[in-house]
């Protein structure tokens, strides 16, 4: 029952908005609910049922503060479609204001299966993946971003310095 674990799943973020299993949990049983495609006609519905709360009501939440909330609302609209691309990138936004860079990343990761195209995802998953030193899930994303757009100079260039950085760590174990 997919609508009784969205609100107990929600309810317990909304009590303890850093715990991560349940977020993990409630993308989980939100991208079941949908199964491997969302069709056209609920995405259009989804983004129009989110909308004012993801562009307006979301962002007013952050700016006094706060940020559970802020997270409560995109965790609906995310409900709505775990595809859509607004939705994810306002949840990124509350929760690297949280300080929570995973729930990020768990939640880009979930959305990036949709769409495996989509370039400022991908982005964002590869700089939270530095974020958080794990530079060789960097590198992969910033390899695919690569092959997307393959005459995109900045995507070569960061490459280069994600693979120098991880040469360096690498070295830096072995020292140690």
């Amino acid at each position: 029952n997919y609508t009784y674990a969205f609100q107990m799943l929600r309810t317990l973020l909304r009590a303890e908005p850093g715990c991560t299993e349940a977020r993990l949990a409630l993308r989980l049983a939100q991208l079941e609910s949908h199964g491997s495609t969302i069709s056209t006609g609920t995405k259009v519905s989804a983004f129009l049922k989110s909308a004012f709360a993801i562009f307006v009501k979301g962002p007013g939440l952050l700016k006094k503060g706060l940020v559970g909330e802020a997270l409560d609302v995109a965790e609906q609209a995310m409900q709505e479609d775990p595809s859509s691309v607004p939705a994810v990138m306002f949840l990124v936004r509350c929760a690297v204001a949280a300080g929570w860079p995973m729930v990020a990343i768990n939640s880009l990761e979930a959305t990036s299966r949709y769409n495996q195209r989509h370039v400022k995802t991908l982005q964002k998953l590869a700089d939270l993946y530095e974020k958080v030193g794990d530079l060789s899930k960097a590198i992969q994303v910033t390899q695919q971003l690569r092959t997307l757009k393959p005459n995109e100079l900045s995507f070569d260039n960061a490459l280069k310095q994600l693979t120098a950085k991880a040469a360096l760590e690498d070295g830096k174990r072995e020292q140690a």
